[in-house]
């Protein structure tokens, strides 16, 4: 049924109209700035009387026939406004239609000529300017401007400088080895074969089963120094730098099987040249393969420049971003802390480091200084659960120089990996109390808790064997 109307009778419906929506508010440009645009620039600016006047006559002229210019009476003379005049003659007083004038050409840069002062008189000829002045040959030269500096390095040619030139400095450099090496000979070629020769270079046998023979064609340049027992890297190097010559100042250390690239000693020599307080100078590692290509493993290195001891002690400590193959070391820097410790397998190098920042001896990144440093299944860092021991003995006895918190990082990366490294060999158990230790110390990451975890999967714990100890 209908609804019935109410009483106010039948009700409309509203009519539904789509509201307006609201315009854009864009501001308008004023009449003022309308007129304000500036001119095309090919518009040229004239005067009266000048070539190239345009067809348009001037708006504050009369022209000829106008009967304005031509009657006496007239309220304003012929001819254009006084400040239509001065527009006129300066055109150049508009601001937004200045014409834009050409830069001036300099020749490069250098000192200003000093002024040659008031002409001289006709019966002798004029004084010709310093540049033209013929240099007497007793004449001694201007002092060079003063430059700056970094604080603690004295400028390259200082007073106070050890040596005078950079093929002056009598650098030694050390080679232990033991047993054949296959890649002996061309780490012998790179070091001969640098810019700046070595004053000497001893290889070490330590303790070969059968003794080492040097190439023929390196056998006048080399010296070979045998010991009769194996005493490990430390006590091999130790050796040769007794072996070397006594003006020999500068030590650096190059294994068997690492290759200096061109240039090496000379990058060493002009860093210690700017920073002749230095006493270790280390350079790029570069990781490569037995096949001498590069693995694509990075080699944490550190900024360039000089460091000071007490604030990258705790980077050394923790990270061990030296490559032995990679630095310079003074002689006498070695003296006061005694060389290496003969008594660790591995990781030696990182506490003669140790002890040197721990003396106040400054250290220095050197940038160009490149080496190749070989991975390869021979190797010393092949076997990981050695490795980590040595530097697990390392951490702890050197914990007092840096904070808790380094140490005990250090400590925990060390025992997960020795537990990688037994893992490695099929010693799961052995791995998972290694992982578990690690754990009480820092707190895991997701991934070292899945490779805990995998240990205790027969089928997967099997494929860990199976990678190599550096794989990415």
């Amino acid at each position: 049924m209908p609804r019935r109307p109410g009483p106010g009778g039948p009700r409309r419906r509203r009519r539904r109209t789509a509201r307006p929506r609201p315009r854009a508010t864009v501001p308008r440009r004023s009449r003022t700035a309308r007129r304000r645009r500036p001119r095309r620039a090919s518009r040229r600016w004239w005067w009266p009387g000048s070539p190239g006047r345009p067809r348009r006559r001037c708006r504050g002229r009369p022209s000829p026939a106008s009967p304005r210019s031509s009657s006496p009476g007239s309220r304003r003379p012929p001819g254009p406004s006084r400040r239509r005049r001065a527009t006129l003659r300066r055109p150049w007083v508009w601001g937004p239609l200045r014409p834009r004038r050409e830069p001036r050409r300099r020749g490069p840069a250098g000192p200003r000529r000093p002024s040659r002062g008031p002409a001289a008189p006709r019966d002798r000829p004029a004084a010709r300017s310093l540049r033209e002045q013929p240099r007497e040959p007793n004449a001694t030269a201007p002092p060079a401007p003063a430059q700056w500096h970094a604080p603690g390095v004295r400028a390259r040619g200082a007073p106070g400088r050890p040596w005078g030139s950079l093929r002056d400095v009598p650098i030694g450099v050390v080679i232990p080895v033991h047993g054949f090496s296959p890649y002996l000979a061309q780490t012998l070629d790179a070091v001969l074969g640098q810019t700046v020769a070595p004053a000497d270079v001893v290889v070490v046998d330590d303790g070969s089963p059968s003794p080492i023979a040097l190439p023929d064609d390196h056998d006048g340049a080399v010296r070979l120094v045998r010991r009769d027992e194996r005493g490990g890297p430390g006590a091999a190097r130790n050796a040769g730098i007794a072996a070397l010559d006594d003006d020999v100042d500068l030590v650096a250390f190059c294994d068997h099987d690492d290759v200096w690239t061109p240039g090496y000693l000379a990058a060493h020599l002009r860093a210690l040249d700017h920073h002749p307080d230095a006493s270790i100078l280390t350079g790029e590692t570069l990781i490569v393969g037995p096949d001498d290509r590069e693995t694509g493993e990075r080699w944490q290195s550190l900024h360039r420049g000089a460091h000071r001891p007490s604030l990258v002690l705790p980077t050394i400590y923790e990270q061990h971003p030296l490559c032995t193959s990679a630095t310079v070391v003074r002689r006498s820097a070695l003296d006061d802390v005694g060389g290496f410790d003969p008594s660790l397998p591995q990781a030696e190098d990182l506490d003669l480091w140790i002890r040197l920042l721990a003396e106040d001896h400054v250290l220095v990144s050197v940038l160009g200084a490149t080496v190749r440093y070989r991975r390869h299944p021979s190797g010393l860092t092949h076997d990981l659960v050695a490795l980590a021991e040595s530097l697990l003995r390392v951490h702890r006895a050197h914990a007092r120089h840096v904070r808790e918190t380094v140490a005990r990082r250090a400590v925990a990366t060390d025992l997960r990996g020795r537990a990688a490294g037994l893992a490695r060999v099929g010693r799961f158990d052995e791995a998972r109390e290694e992982y578990a230790a690690a754990a009480v110390l820092l707190r895991p990451r997701l991934g070292e808790r899945l490779r805990a975890a995998v240990l205790v999967v027969p089928g997967l714990r099997s494929r860990v064997r199976r990678r190599g100890p550096y794989a990415i």
